[in-house]
């Protein structure tokens, strides 16, 4: 017994450790390999975390049709965040718990001595828009990507709270 016991303990440890669900609070954090829901939502060791200060385009969403065709930019938000974490360990600070009973939180992709935000690159990347009512943190991201064309800063597009909303009307 004592045997699988260290066994156990020498892989959680190896895996950076175990977050179980009661543990996790608000100030706390979740840290290990994700498993990308959408372009502004990930699960790390069984937690839903929303990234804060964000939205990003939903999974069903189209932009573009006005001046050409549409193009999926809510698979495309899905797909670039699964790039941003693909192999990479994850450590998300807990912000708050919404009403819908997510996680929010500020979450960094550790790379070497740095670590990458994944809100601000969403943002920065045009596959998602600032919240300033939540934070200012992205506002001046929101604007350079809106300068550059990036994402769907490039093309015709609807809010994702906009479209949410009407397609809930549907």
């Amino acid at each position: 017994m004592k045997f699988w016991a260290a066994i156990l303990w020498g892989s959680m440890m190896m895996w950076g450790g175990v977050v179980f669900a009661d543990s996790l609070r608000v100030g706390g954090y979740v840290e290990g390999k994700v498993w990308v829901i959408d372009g502004d939502s990930l699960k790390v060791r069984g937690e839903e975390v929303r990234l804060q200060g964000i939205d990003a385009m939903e999974f069903a969403q189209k932009c573009g049709g006005e001046t050409g065709e549409s193009w999926s930019c809510g698979k495309r938000a899905y797909e670039e965040l699964k790039r941003l974490t693909r192999g990479k360990m994850v450590r998300c600070d807990i912000q708050e718990k919404d009403k819908y009973g997510r996680w929010i939180g500020v979450c960094v992709v550790k790379e070497g001595e740095g670590k990458q935000d994944l809100a601000q690159e969403m943002v920065l990347r045009g596959f998602a828009v600032a919240l300033p009512w939540f934070t200012e943190r992205y506002v001046r991201d929101e604007g350079r990507a809106r300068s550059a064309g990036v994402g769907i800063w490039g093309d015709v597009f609807e809010r994702p709270g906009k479209w949410r909303k009407r397609e809930m009307k549907k």
